[in-house]
């Protein structure tokens, strides 16, 4: 029995570790895109701190005239994203789903499915990144940018991985399978 925990805790620091890697990821992408942005932005001509709180608070026009559809179009998107990635990760780890993937698949189902939801949820705060990154070329705006990179943060924050957390799931998971024992034959528990 050693073992097999041995071998189950292996697989979970190899999983979170792929799960930080995901997010970090995603964060150093969103983060870069900022960093573009305002090299953009503070070359375009001379701007002031000013400028840039008026951006951010939305009191600034545009230096171009952008197709004002598609702009909140693309803002929809960031708060249908950002709501969706709190609802997606929320659902699938809820413990009644958590407690039927560790019954069918087993321990290693289960940080499969711990993984895969937290890079999903990852990918979806760099999308959200990558958007405001288009808002910001196509208005020239440094502040769209800032606002989709503080929405991306807040996605990321929310789907990054602690490990505690992945523990203790998983030694649930675990001592549920302990206690159920095989079921009697002919039964269908």
């Amino acid at each position: 029995m050693p073992q097999a925990s041995s071998g189950i805790g292996d697989e979970l620091a190899r999983r979170y570790s792929a799960a930080v890697r995901a997010v970090a990821s995603a964060f150093a992408l969103s983060s870069l895109l900022l960093v573009v942005a305002a090299v953009r932005w503070a070359g375009a001509r001379p701007r002031t701190f000013k400028d840039l709180a008026d951006e951010t608070l939305g009191r600034a026009a545009p230096d171009a005239a952008p197709d004002p559809v598609l702009l909140m179009s693309l803002w929809i998107g960031v708060a249908f994203l950002g709501l969706g990635a709190i609802y997606f990760r929320r659902a699938r780890f809820s413990p009644l789903r958590l407690q039927a993937v560790a019954g069918l698949a087993g321990a290693g189902g289960l940080l499969e499915t711990l993984q895969k939801t937290t890079a999903l949820v990852a990918l979806v705060g760099a999308a959200i990144a990558v958007i405001g990154f288009a808002s910001s070329l196509l208005t020239g705006l440094l502040g769209d940018m800032l606002r989709a990179w503080l929405i991306s943060a807040v996605v990321l924050a929310y789907a990054y991985p602690r490990l505690p957390a992945w523990r203790r799931v998983v030694e649930a998971a675990d001592d549920a399978g302990a206690e159920a024992g095989p079921a009697a034959k002919g039964t269908f528990a």
